[in-house]
């Protein structure tokens, strides 16, 4: 179901990010994630597990490629390959390197704690990047 709205998102996603611009597509999609992670946290019954899903599903559809965007804007002229291939090196890091975290996080502190840390986080750093990133995309004018 996640991959399904994450195809359903992509186009208007990318829509979005060419008229609004990156950070303002980055930022809302950021927080939308720790909500997801609050929403499963605090999740009473199998609907609100459900309600947490499409939240994640709308944040990761709606957010996926404008870090990639993001990363290509701010590369230096000519480092284009070199931006985006550390850009995916580092991705697949953190998708390596996140579930072993989480996990021993999970081990010793409990899965609660490491569940609402991790959205607590996931919003700081889309504070951060609201706060002091730099908006890349200039739109063009007709």
């Amino acid at each position: 179901m996640a991959s399904i709205v994450g195809l359903a998102l992509a186009y208007p996603s990318g829509m979005m990010v060419d008229r609004y611009g990156r950070k303002t597509v980055i930022v809302p999609a950021t927080v939308m994630s720790g909500v997801s992670l609050t929403i499963f946290l605090f999740a009473p019954t199998y609907a609100w597990f459900l309600a947490g899903c499409v939240a994640w599903s709308v944040a990761a559809g709606v957010g996926g490629a404008a870090p990639a965007s993001y990363a290509a804007d701010v590369a230096p002229p000519g480092m284009n390959a070199a931006a985006m291939s550390t850009y995916r090196m580092l991705s697949d890091v953190g998708y390596f390197l996140g579930p072993v975290a989480l996990g021993l996080a999970t081990d010793l502190v409990g899965a609660d704690a490491t569940l609402g840390v991790t959205a607590l986080l996931l919003v700081a750093v889309a504070a951060l990047f609201a706060r002091y990133a730099p908006e890349t995309y200039r739109a063009i004018r007709p």
